[in-house]
């Protein structure tokens, strides 16, 4: 079967006529969101979000995650018109939510900052404990940060091609100077076996988009694909990151958001995982990826150099705090 290409009318029309005979669900309209995802209307006018995930694992992951999650503060997949849950079609498990009326959180506010905290804080403490079939378990932060800085090494050319190898340089040599801290004095394992041990769930991307307001003031979290028994200590990492932008390197702010440990290794763990410039090489790597011309990539590089200045000003904040 050909890769299928979400946003292409005529396969549209193929999915929509499949969702009305195998799934009894009639599409009026149908709009593509992005890669298979699409905002979907019957004809009695009520609309959901139709998802297409590849993962079959992550799928039955998050279905058994929902039907033991309590609360109402997470967007829910539901039963398609047949009954059914999923359906699988083109190589994907095709899942439906009801669609939620809403805007996702801008964490330039620092009110929106707080309703962020306070819906991750009570998703940890309502997932605590959950038990699923054959739970996924990802492999530790570390991992997943020395792999993406190996890709940004190959990507050293790029900065050199535009004068800019020493910025490159310097984020990796910070980096690894980060890394080495956290391998030598995090016991890894010891975290994660805690983490499983006690079912502690962790969102995995707490990006401002994931949360959604709705027109009355409820904070729901959405999009489960990275769901994982893991330390809360990695979303609150990434949340940091996300916040860091907004606040600078004004680290009693940052404390003032996210609970910071007040024991020294534990202080000294979460500020140098937030400091350590993952995100702004996550970031480059998927705008890499999307191919841009010449003047894209001078233009990201320029703005990158003013975000690496004020991630280098909070990484010497941190030192200080950490002296």
């Amino acid at each position: 079967m050909n890769k299928p290409i979400f946003g292409d009318e005529a396969f549209q029309a193929r999915l929509s006529s499949f969702l009305e005979t195998r799934a009894k669900l009639c599409t009026h309209k149908m709009k593509y969101l992005k890669h298979a995802v699409y905002l979907v209307e019957d004809y009695t006018g009520k609309r959901y979000i139709l998802k297409g995930m590849k993962q079959n694992e992550s799928v039955r992951q998050q279905l058994d995650f929902q039907y033991a999650y309590s609360d109402s503060d997470i967007i829910k997949f539901v039963h398609f018109p047949n009954g059914e849950l999923f359906l699988y079609h083109y190589d994907y498990s095709w899942l439906l939510m009801p669609f939620q009326e809403g805007k996702t959180l801008y964490f330039g506010e620092e009110q929106e900052r707080r309703a962020a905290v306070r819906a991750l804080k009570n998703f940890h403490l309502r997932a605590k404990g959950i038990k699923v079939t054959d739970p996924l378990i990802r492999p530790p932060l570390l991992f997943k940060w020395e792999h993406r800085l190996d890709k940004f090494r190959k990507t050293l050319v790029v900065f050199e091609a535009f004068g800019k190898d020493s910025l490159a340089k310097e984020i990796i040599k910070l980096t690894d100077r980060q890394l080495h801290y956290l391998q030598e004095k995090v016991d890894w394992y010891a975290l994660e076996k805690t983490a499983v041990d006690q079912l502690s769930w962790t969102h995995g991307d707490v990006a401002s988009h994931n949360f959604l307001k709705s027109k009355s003031g409820e904070i729901y979290l959405l999009d489960f694909d990275l769901l994982s028994l893991a330390p809360v200590s990695y979303d609150w990492i990434q949340l940091g990151q996300r916040f860091l932008p907004y606040i600078g390197c004004d680290i009693p702010q940052l404390s003032s958001h996210i609970e910071l440990a007040r024991d020294g290794d534990e202080l000294a763990f979460m500020l140098r995982s937030i400091a350590l410039p993952s995100d702004l090489i996550r970031e480059w790597l998927i705008f890499y990826r999307t191919k841009p011309t010449s003047n894209q990539l001078y233009d990201y590089l320029i703005k990158m150099e003013g975000k690496w200045e004020q991630r280098v000003q909070f990484v010497k904040e941190v030192d200080i705090v950490l002296t």
